[in-house]
C-alpha cells in the first residue's frame, strides 16, 4: 500500500448503508457477533483510494476479520451493489 493510502481510506470512508443484527454463538464461551450487509462511501478519495479499498476488502475473505477466525468467525464476503430500477426499467445511479 502506498504512502498516505491509509490515511486517505481513514479520513475519507464513512459507512453509506447498515442493515445487520447483533447474533450469539457458543464457542468456548458465548460470543457476540454481527451479520449483515455494509456499504462503504469514499466521499472525496480518488480512484486509487477506491482500487485500495476493494483490495483490502477482497483480501478480508481470506484473512477474516476480529476476532475467533481460526473458529470461523469473521467471514466477509465482498458483493457488487446493484443499481437501482426505475419504473421503467432503466438503471439509476
Amino acid at each position: 500500500m502506498p504512502d498516505g493510502a491509509l490515511e486517505t481510506l481513514i479520513e475519507h470512508a464513512t459507512i453509506r448503508y447498515l442493515r445487520g443484527k447483533t447474533i450469539y454463538a457458543q464457542a468456548h464461551e458465548q460470543t457476540a457477533g454481527f451479520v449483515g450487509h455494509i456499504t462503504y462511501h469514499l466521499h472525496g478519495a480518488g480512484n486509487e483510494a477506491a482500487l485500495w479499498l476493494g483490495r483490502l476488502g477482497g483480501m478480508a475473505f481470506y484473512s477474516g476479520v476480529g476476532a475467533k477466525t481460526t473458529l470461523g468467525f469473521g467471514l466477509v464476503k465482498e458483493y457488487q451493489r446493484q443499481p437501482r430500477r426505475s419504473g421503467n426499467g432503466q438503471a439509476q445511479a
